[in-house]
């Protein structure tokens, strides 16, 4: 009861608004588990060679950065709620598209597409929460959204794993529909909601904003955010193949690791930002970055052992990396919305969500192109590499901009 009432006043003054950004990611990503399946589907349903599955998966990744840069800076001119709205109708057109191309220019030319238009979608509603949220409570709406997300996701992961057993194009369709449903129901919160004026500066004001293009810190705490979401984005690209072909796991288990994924975060992410909250938040990034590096590289521990001991470290090696995820999210996305407030927040926001939108522009070249010259285990053993020069960057980073925090421009 305790617990209770502690979490109903740490979330008592999350706006109305937030609550339906999270019940529209849910419902968003239920269905969201098509580019997850990518991979397998483009290697094993139309017979690609890894390398270039690697490019195809690498094009979606830039559509998805250029989407994520573009819209990010959009949402200081235009409506964020609108560009939500369209991201998420174009999501569902893209996934249509793609159910009907073989070919790899015209698959080529769908992932592109698809990556614009997916791209769009998380940096607008994150300058919503911007704008609905006062700064003290945005890491709570962002746990309530990222219970939300990965609740969709976990029963997304198991659907799709189903229907990967049948026809990958079945999970495409499943989840053009939950984007339009997604799409139709914010809609309706937009109008219910109790809304604020938007907190926008003016072009005037913007002219006078620091850049984060010379904010030296936030560059190098972006280098440090490059590095782990290259390490994260390997499970959405050469995981599920390595899991396929060193661990032999079927579709349905390669489902059910991403479902123990989005359920941990559905489940533990709320108690656990309650838990860390008033930790440094250096460190609580930190350990965030480690354990999620540490999920990763233990993955050729697994290769070669029996079925059952397979499937335990496919499942151990997911609940540690997302228990270093759900570490690390929150405080870091706090923490740009922290530096963005009293700078051009569409372009701190925009490179920011450039960085994890472009994560499958890089990892899946960078981890594909590893994996067919040297093996599936040189992948982790280059994660390994990766995160422990991201740990440097991301602790150098944060100590130097809390220490030059900049004060947020008033109205």
């Amino acid at each position: 009861m305790k617990w209770l009432d502690r979490l109903q006043h740490r979330f008592a003054n999350v706006p109305l608004i937030a609550y339906g950004l999270a019940a529209t990611s849910f419902i968003n990503r239920m269905g969201g588990t098509a580019k997850l399946f990518m991979a397998l589907y483009l290697r094993e349903a139309l017979g690609l060679d890894l390398a270039t599955v690697g490019v195809l998966l690498s094009i979606y990744g830039a559509g998805l950065l250029a989407g994520s840069f573009l819209v990010s800076v959009l949402t200081d001119w235009f409506s964020a709620r609108k560009l939500m709205l369209w991201s998420l109708l174009g999501s569902a057109l893209g996934l249509v598209i793609l159910c009907g191309v073989t070919t790899v220019p015209t698959l080529a030319v769908a992932l592109l597409f698809g990556g614009l238009v997916d791209g769009g979608y998380r940096p607008a509603m994150q300058r919503v929460m911007m704008q609905s949220c006062e700064p003290l409570v945005r890491i709570h709406a962002q746990s309530l959204q990222r219970v939300a997300v990965n609740l969709g996701f976990g029963m997304g992961g198991l659907v799709g794993g189903w229907f990967a057993e049948f026809d990958y194009r079945y999970v495409f369709v499943a989840d053009a529909a939950t984007s339009i449903a997604a799409a139709v129901f914010l809609q309706w919160a937009f109008t219910r909601a109790d809304e604020r004026a938007p907190v926008q500066a003016t072009p005037a004001k913007i002219a006078d904003e620091r850049w984060p293009y010379s904010d030296v810190p936030f560059i190098t705490f972006m280098l440090a955010c490059l590095l782990l979401a290259t390490i994260y984005a390997q499970s959405e690209s050469t995981m599920t193949n390595y899991l396929r072909e060193y661990f032999s796991l079927s579709p349905k288990w390669i489902g059910a690791t991403f479902a123990l994924n989005g359920l941990m975060v559905a489940v533990l992410q709320i108690p656990l930002t309650l838990r860390t909250e008033f930790w440094p938040q250096r460190w609580t990034m930190m350990a965030g970055a480690a354990t999620l590096t540490l999920g990763f590289a233990i993955l050729p521990l697994g290769a070669g052992l029996g079925e059952t001991a397979c499937i335990l470290m496919a499942m151990l090696s997911t609940a540690i990396y997302t228990t270093g995820e759900m570490l690390l999210m929150p405080p870091q996305l706090a923490l740009v919305m922290q530096r963005a407030d009293a700078g051009r927040a569409g372009h701190y926001l925009a490179l920011y969500n450039g960085i994890w939108g472009g994560r499958t522009m890089l990892a899946p070249l960078l981890g594909n192109t590893v994996y067919d010259r040297f093996g599936g285990d040189a992948v982790w053993l280059l994660c390994a590499v990766l995160g422990a020069l991201a740990l440097l960057l991301q602790y150098r980073a944060i100590g130097k901009m809390q220490q030059t925090q900049i004060k947020p421009n008033t109205v």
